[in-house]
């Protein structure tokens, strides 16, 4: 094979591997055999570094941006897997808040033997960031589970430390119908002798693990389960580091969490954009907890002359978080340029079916089409952008 660039890296493996944002729980394959039999080959980058490993359904990203921010500030260098990306595939994999770089890629894919391959898309992306922060020598990798955890290919490593943030129901056809199914599928990442901090969970979420896991090297964290405890986890987990990385006493870790985006170019949590005189926000919110959150948040920022802009990927439930849509707010739906978005007249129907207020005169599809219409009708005070990753995904391509 002879890959030069990083499209021609990009449309390689999309056109070879079932893609996620394409196919969706096609693409899911649980178990760890394939990604162990790859890193094998590699000569097993995964043990020769020291890792974070982070779970959880809402806040994984920020909690990882945010350590890595703060380690980095503090001097040591930090690799940093998350996933997925917005505009390449090298976002995924990050040092120091640099994406990897391009030519390793390429060399990457072009030293592996790809007949009858077994590895997903998502195994090939663990391995070469394992790779690539072993060949980078890096001081600590903060690793973010792509889904689940006890199956997912990132739960090969031995880290040295783990992680579980908030808890909710979301990708429930690949990880159970009940929320305590999925604190279990995420407490999966538990290894002995490891320790594990756990945000503040529901009773039953706490129960359910010490019913499967036990309790030896586990510390739940108290607090309101139904609110946002990215802080509170990020300050635990700074203070359980301290003794390995010292350097983060002399960090101002509140104004460096305060801007993850220069620290690590982390995207898509209430990020705030100006464009062509709109102020927008854009969020990945796609489930519940996230949502309910999103729409307290705008409200409490910017009242109640707002837009949204929203799509979802065909397999979520819309039903489910109807209940915490504003009613005063005008929405606009869309559908996001990969193959596993709902179409955007089904979504119309289902927020009309609800009464909520419809833009008048929208006729696109897009995104793209969406600010281009929000540019001419203007008034508003916000546009939120939001309801999936590739939505955003779709934004941050068209603003640039």
């Amino acid at each position: 094979m002879n890959i030069h660039t990083i499209r021609e890296a990009e449309e390689f493996l999309m056109n070879r591997l079932p893609v996620f944002q394409n196919v969706g729980k096609a693409a899911y394959k649980p178990g760890l055999d394939r990604i162990q039999n790859l890193l094998n080959r590699l000569g097993n980058p995964e043990k020769k570094i020291k890792i974070i490993h982070v779970a959880g359904t809402n806040g994984k990203g920020t909690t990882c941006n945010a350590l890595a921010a703060v380690l980095q500030s503090a001097g040591y260098k930090v690799g940093l897997f998350t996933s997925p990306h917005f505009i390449s595939m090298t976002e995924r994999i990050k040092v120091n808040g640099e994406n990897a770089n391009e030519s390793f890629v390429c060399d990457f894919l072009n030293k592996i033997s790809w007949d009858n391959e077994p590895a997903s898309y998502f195994e090939f992306l663990t391995a070469m960031g394992f790779e690539y922060f072993h060949q980078q020598k890096v001081d600590v990798a903060i690793v973010e589970v792509g889904l689940g955890g006890r199956l997912d290919s990132t739960n090969i490593c031995h880290p040295m430390f783990s992680i579980i943030t908030n808890i909710g129901l979301d990708h429930c056809d690949m990880l159970g119908d009940t929320i305590e199914k999925i604190a279990i599928e995420k407490a999966g990442i538990k290894k002995p002798g490891i320790p594990l901090l756990v945000a503040p969970l529901e009773v039953s979420c706490v129960q359910a693990i010490k019913d499967v896991y036990g309790i030896d090297e586990i510390e739940f964290l108290n607090g309101d389960p139904t609110k946002n405890n990215n802080d509170l986890l990020i300050q635990e987990a700074l203070k359980k580091l301290k003794s390995e990385f010292p350097l983060i006493d002399k960090v101002d870790v509140t104004t460096c969490i305060l801007d993850l985006e220069k620290h690590t170019g982390f995207q898509g949590r209430f990020q705030k954009k100006q464009f062509q005189g709109v102020q927008y926000v854009l969020d990945v919110a796609h489930n519940a907890p996230a949502l309910k959150g999103l729409f307290e948040k705008v409200e409490q920022t910017y009242g109640d002359n707002v837009a949204y802009i929203i799509g979802v990927s065909s397999d979520k439930d819309v039903q489910s978080v109807l209940e915490y849509f504003p009613m005063q707010a005008i929405y606009i739906p869309v559908q996001a340029s990969v193959l596993r978005a709902k179409n955007h007249q089904e979504l119309k129907n289902i927020l009309e079916h609800q009464n909520l207020k419809i833009a008048e005169g929208f006729g696109g599809s897009s995104v793209g089409q969406a600010i281009d219409y929000v540019t001419d009708r203007g008034g508003f005070d916000a546009v939120v952008i939001t309801g999936s990753f590739f939505v955003v995904a779709d934004a941050l391509k068209y603003f640039q």
